[in-house]
């Protein structure tokens, strides 16, 4: 059973705005909003349920339920799909305007920024690891 928890959850590990799943998953933005509003089970119809499902899961989110529901990023398999992975978060790298004031908005933003970029460098040392592992010669 998907739950508003695990659709914000999935969110977050794709650094995700609302807005970036409504597009991907074809559900109306005022939709995703006013159900992610609530908490608990997705009381949805199913087609909307089964619509973001698709769109996350197409993302590499990986659904849960071992005794606890949760959600994972699924590893990609590839160097290009870690790629693929690295174009995609220098996309969602927020920008930050150094000349303004100072503001909890803006240490949001930066702290968002900070996050992507560990993101960036974690997903490039993978990608590295891959691409030397796959390159090594057989004995």
């Amino acid at each position: 059973m998907l739950t508003i928890e695990l659709i914000k959850a999935a969110r977050a590990l794709l650094s995700w705005s609302q807005k970036d799943l409504a597009e991907k998953s074809g559900v109306p933005y005022a939709t995703l909003a006013k159900l992610e509003a609530r908490e608990g089970p997705l009381a949805t119809r199913g087609s909307t349920e089964n619509n973001l499902r698709a769109a996350l899961e197409a993302a590499g989110i990986e659904f849960l339920n071992h005794g606890q529901p949760g959600v994972r990023l699924k590893k990609a398999k590839t160097p290009e799909q870690l790629a693929s992975k690295i174009a995609d978060l220098h996309e969602a790298l927020p920008v930050v305007d150094e000349k303004a004031k100072p503001s909890p908005q803006k240490a949001m933003k930066q702290l968002e920024h900070a996050h992507v970029k560990n993101e960036i460098a974690k997903v490039k040392d993978r990608h590295t690891k891959l691409i030397a592992k796959n390159t090594k010669p057989k004995s």
